[in-house]
This record gives structure tokens, C-alpha cells and sequence, in this order.
């Protein structure tokens, strides 16, 4: 994990500091080298909230991920109704292997959906005695998320309607953001941040097109552009696409030369992050290990013709490249305010005669 919960300062404890006889003192200092590599020094336990603020980022990542293998399986109506499955609770046993599989199958996802707005609400609960920011964004995930069971049933409802596919993945996107933010905070990484030799206005900027790349690829199977072209790395054997013909054709090359902004984009980050501190130096090379990954998968989708197990990990690996972004670009932003910060107060310092 490229997370780790550090405190900047601790405790020592000194002899009678002024104080009546027999006292002991208390002084708080800073950790040497707390934004550096990890030391026995700086290392602290995680806080419960921690704990519970990381479970429910590993759990909404699960969830994109069975979201990802309920599309590649084609079982995205296994269960036609919402919020029942079949008329029951359950997925009937009566029903034969194949709808019983598929029924199951998008079952499980509205399981794991229970489990996380459990977790969620846990997590606002917790947060009552974090700090205001913390708290705010903690409280705002509790809707996110109940929204993200509506729009989950209007999927149901309106038979995977393309435009509400799209909307349900850019709302698990947003929970995913905002679980990101309370746990950066909960494990320590909040916003008294040093330089971390990032633009943040590049790290947004990569993010920012990663997600759009994300929504674009839901569109992408929701309107069944994922073969338009047949061949990878060309189009049909050119270069450059011929005259697009039709909205699948246009979908596919937009998603294909997205990739290609994305990967550019990953890699200038990963450069400017060489030198910065260890916790965005770490995530940038994970981002570009991931979207090599998700280059490939891309690919392999179109070589092997969508199979569910080249299908299926392309939307769990692009989450995990959102949150690895997620983590830069956070970071290089508070370190950005900090600076500013530091500056205002630099310009209003009293000048002694």
C-alpha cells in the first residue's frame, strides 16, 4: 500500500521543566523525517477511523470491480426487478442454471452495495468527532452513496439504459473520491503537506481525463462500440480511422485516442514525481504500471473479441488507477494551498526597524 499513517510530531517526556518538584514535563516535537521513507520513529497505529475509512475505500473498489464482472458476464438484468430478485428476497431456486448463475451474479453486487452503505454510514458515525472538513465530506458520502442504490434501480428499471450505466459509474466514482479524501486524513496525509514536487494543476489535469476516459469507456459498451473496430493497434488495418460512419465508430476511436492522452499524461506525472516525497512518488509509479495494465487489457479485448476475463478486470483496474491518481492529485493541491499559505503570511510579517 502506498498508505501509511504517520504523525508529525510526538512526545518526549523530560525531568522537572520548571514546574514543582517531582513534575514531569511533556514536550511535543517534530518527527525527524516524517515525510521521508517510513522509520520505527514515525510509525503510529491506525486509528480505528483509519481502519474503517480504508475498508470502505477497499470496498468500493470491490464493487466497481463486480460492477465491471456483472457487465462482462451479460448479467447486468439477472435480476430484472429492483429491489427484489425474480419476486423474491433471493434469487429463486426454481430458476434454471443459466438465469440462476446470472441472477446470482448481479445478486452479489447488490450485496456488496448493503455492505458498503453500512460501511459508509459507520464511517459518517465515526467521523463525528473529526475535524470540520473531515466530518463535512465524511457526512456527504452517506447520500452519495444511498443515491448511488436509486440510480442502481433505475439501471434495473430502465433495462440498462446507456446514459444511466454512465451515471451510475460517475456516481461510484464520486463516493470513490470522496472515501479517498476522508482516508488520506484519517491515516495522517491531510492537508499539512510539504512540497511534493508535483503541479497540482498536471495532477488534476490527469485525473480529470482518466475519469473522463473511464465515462467514456461505459459508453463504449453501453452503445456496443467495443468491436467497431476490429483490430488493435490499427483501425481495420490503417493508420488513422477512415471517415467515421456512424456513433459507435465515433465512440470507439474518441475511447482509443483518450488511452493515448491518458498514457502521455500518466507518464509527464510520473516524471515531475521522481523527486517527490515518498507517499506521491510511490502512487505515480503505480498509476503507471496500472494504465500499462489497462493498455493491454484494452488490447486484449479487442484480439480475443470482449471475453468476459479480459472484460471484466478493465473497469476493476481503471478504479484502481483513479485512486492512485486520486492520491497525487490531493496531495500536490493541499501542498499548493500551503504554499500559498506560507506566502500570504511571508507578505503580512511585521518588518523590524
Amino acid at each position: 500500500m502506498f498508505l501509511a499513517a504517520r504523525s508529525p510530531y510526538r512526545r518526549v517526556a523530560t525531568g522537572n521543566a520548571g514546574g514543582p518538584a517531582g513534575t514531569i514535563a511533556t514536550v511535543t516535537l517534530p518527527v525527524p523525517g516524517v515525510f521521508d521513507a517510513p522509520s520505527s520513529d514515525a510509525q503510529v497505529s491506525v486509528s480505528r477511523f483509519g481502519k474503517l475509512a480504508v475498508a470502505t475505500v477497499a470496498a468500493t473498489l470491490v464493487l466497481i470491480g463486480l460492477g465491471g464482472f456483472v457487465r462482462a458476464m451479460e448479467a447486468g438484468l439477472g435480476c430484472p426487478d429492483w429491489p427484489t430478485c425474480h419476486g423474491a428476497l433471493n434469487p429463486p431456486s426454481t430458476l434454471g442454471y443459466g438465469a440462476l448463475k446470472l441472477a446470482w451474479i448481479e445478486h452479489s453486487h447488490r450485496l456488496w452495495a448493503a455492505l458498503l452503505i453500512g460501511l459508509i454510514v459507520a464511517l459518517a458515525v465515526a467521523a463525528r468527532r473529526q475535524p470540520r472538513n473531515v466530518r463535512t465530506v465524511a457526512y456527504w458520502l452517506v447520500p452519495a452513496v444511498l443515491s448511488q442504490a436509486v440510480i442502481g434501480a433505475f439501471v434495473v428499471w430502465w433495462k440498462l439504459d446507456a446514459a444511466s450505466v454512465v451515471l451510475h459509474l460517475a456516481g461510484a466514482l464520486t463516493v470513490l473520491a470522496l472515501a479517498v479524501y476522508v482516508t488520506l486524513h484519517a491515516l495522517g496525509r491531510g492537508r499539512d503537506v510539504p512540497s511534493v514536487g508535483v503541479p497540482h494543476g498536471l495532477a488534476y489535469a490527469t485525473l480529470g481525463v482518466t475519469l473522463a476516459q473511464m465515462l467514456l469507456g461505459s459508453l463504449v459498451t453501453g452503445y456496443a462500440a467495443g468491436l467497431a473496430y476490429g483490430t488493435f493497434p490499427s483501425f481495420n488495418g490503417r493508420l488513422l480511422p477512415p471517415v467515421l460512419a456512424n456513433e459507435q465508430q465515433w465512440l470507439h476511436v474518441a475511447h482509443r485516442f483518450t488511452a493515448y492522452v491518458v498514457v502521455a499524461l500518466v507518464v509527464a506525472l510520473y516524471a515531475r514525481a521522481r523527486d517527490a516525497e515518498p507517499l506521491v512518488r510511490r502512487a505515480a509509479a503505480v498509476a503507471v504500471v496500472l494504465v500499462a495494465v489497462q493498455v493491454a487489457l484494452g488490447a486484449l479485448n479487442i484480439w480475443f473479441r470482449l471475453k468476459a476475463w479480459s472484460v471484466a478486470p478493465h473497469l476493476a483496474v481503471g478504479s484502481w488507477l483513479v485512486t492512485a491518481l486520486l492520491v497525487v492529485a490531493f496531495r500536490a493541491r493541499w501542498a499548493a494551498r500551503r504554499a500559498v499559505d506560507a506566502e500570504t503570511s511571508t507578505a503580512y510579517e511585521p518588518v523590524s526597524a
